[in-house]
């Protein structure tokens, strides 16, 4: 009987664990297998996934950006905004 090393029983545990997931959350897989392929920090996106959030409770109109400088994320901003769709100005009433 051949001894199962340590990378081989690592790397079992994480397809069974990788296809459970993929079953029961298909959604969270999606995400695990995209961060897993491109090796984005999820920090990154748990902040951006906030900001979108306090949009979606607030005005529920607005953007979120995400500010990368020398392949460092600097910022990431929500910004909240208020839909108005009014003239500049109002005509005057002759």
């Amino acid at each position: 009987m051949k001894t199962i090393t340590y990378q081989e029983e690592k790397d079992n545990n994480e397809r069974i664990f990788s296809e459970m997931v993929q079953r029961i959350r298909p959604d969270i897989w999606v995400l695990m297998d995209t961060l897993n392929k491109t090796g984005v920090n999820p920090f990154i996106l748990i902040k951006v996934i906030r900001q979108i959030n306090n949009i979606a409770i607030g005005s529920r109109w607005g953007e979120v950006s995400v500010l990368i400088n020398d392949g460092r994320v600097v910022r990431v901003a929500g910004i909240d905004t208020e839909k108005v769709n009014e003239p500049v100005l109002i005509e005057a009433k002759a």
